[in-house]
Protein backbone atom coordinates (compact mmCIF):
# COMPACT_ATOMS: atom_id res chain seq x y z
CA UNK A 1 0.00 0.00 0.00
CA UNK A 2 2.78 2.43 0.85
CA UNK A 3 4.42 1.88 -2.52
CA UNK A 4 1.15 2.30 -4.39
CA UNK A 5 0.50 5.55 -2.53
CA UNK A 6 4.03 6.73 -3.21
CA UNK A 7 3.79 6.33 -6.97
CA UNK A 8 0.18 7.43 -7.52
CA UNK A 9 -2.05 10.40 -6.75
CA UNK A 10 -4.97 8.14 -5.90
CA UNK A 11 -5.24 4.48 -4.92
CA UNK A 12 -8.52 2.61 -4.58
CA UNK A 13 -8.79 -0.70 -2.77
CA UNK A 14 -11.87 -2.87 -3.06
CA UNK A 15 -13.36 -4.81 -1.29
CA UNK A 16 -12.44 -4.12 2.31
CA UNK A 17 -14.31 -7.06 3.77
CA UNK A 18 -13.69 -10.78 4.04
CA UNK A 19 -15.78 -13.39 2.24
CA UNK A 20 -17.85 -13.58 5.44
CA UNK A 21 -18.72 -9.87 5.13
CA UNK A 22 -16.58 -8.81 8.09
CA UNK A 23 -14.18 -5.89 7.87
CA UNK A 24 -10.70 -7.00 6.80
CA UNK A 25 -8.88 -7.67 10.12
CA UNK A 26 -5.64 -5.90 9.16
CA UNK A 27 -7.31 -2.74 7.88
CA UNK A 28 -6.87 -0.61 11.02
CA UNK A 29 -3.08 -1.11 11.28
CA UNK A 30 -2.64 -0.42 7.56
CA UNK A 31 -4.73 2.76 7.73
CA UNK A 32 -2.88 3.93 10.85
CA UNK A 33 0.51 3.39 9.22
CA UNK A 34 -0.52 5.23 6.07
CA UNK A 35 -1.93 8.16 8.04
CA UNK A 36 1.27 8.29 10.13
CA UNK A 37 3.13 8.68 6.83
CA UNK A 38 0.90 11.62 5.86
CA UNK A 39 -1.37 9.76 3.44
CA UNK A 40 -4.98 10.94 3.38
CA UNK A 41 -7.22 7.89 3.80
CA UNK A 42 -10.98 7.98 3.24
CA UNK A 43 -13.77 5.45 2.84
CA UNK A 44 -16.65 5.72 0.38
CA UNK A 45 -19.65 3.58 -0.41
CA UNK A 46 -19.31 1.94 -3.81
CA UNK A 47 -22.21 1.55 -6.21
CA UNK A 48 -20.70 -1.71 -7.43
CA UNK A 49 -21.11 -4.59 -4.97
CA UNK A 50 -18.57 -7.33 -5.50
CA UNK A 51 -19.74 -8.88 -2.26
CA UNK A 52 -22.16 -8.05 0.53
CA UNK A 53 -20.86 -5.33 2.86
CA UNK A 54 -18.13 -4.12 0.49
CA UNK A 55 -17.12 -0.46 0.37
CA UNK A 56 -14.43 1.48 -1.45
CA UNK A 57 -11.33 2.79 0.27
Amino acid sequence: MKELCRVSNEVRVYPLVTLEGKLFPHLDPVVSELRNDGVVVSFHKAKYRFQKGGCLW
